[in-house]
C-alpha cells in the first residue's frame, strides 16, 4: 500500500514539474520542446535538455527543475520496488 502511494505521488509530482516547469522553461528560454514517442520518452528528452541548458547558463532554477524531476523519477522506481515486495 505504501509502495502504490509513492509511485503515484512521485509521478504525479515529477508530472507536474515536466509540465508546468521544465516545458515552460524550455519555450521562455529558446529551447526546443521535444515530443516523443509517448510522454515518458518527451519528459526525459526535455529533463535532459533541461539539464544541459542549466549546465550550460549556469542556471540554477533549471537546475533545481532538473533535480526534482530526477527525484520524482526515483520515487516511482522506489514505489514500484515496495510494490514488487509486497510492502
Amino acid at each position: 500500500m505504501i509502495g502504490i502511494f509513492i509511485s503515484i505521488a512521485s509521478f504525479c509530482g515529477g508530472l507536474g514539474v515536466w509540465l508546468g516547469g521544465i516545458r515552460s522553461y524550455l519555450s521562455r528560454h529558446g529551447g526546443v520542446v521535444i515530443t516523443g514517442a509517448n510522454w515518458t520518452m518527451s519528459a526525459w528528452a526535455d529533463w535532459q535538455q533541461c539539464r544541459d541548458f542549466a549546465r550550460a547558463k549556469s542556471d540554477a532554477r533549471a537546475l533545481v527543475l532538473s533535480r526534482y524531476f530526477m527525484l520524482a523519477q526515483l520515487g516511482v522506481a522506489v514505489g514500484i520496488i515496495l510494490i514488487i515486495c509486497g510492502i
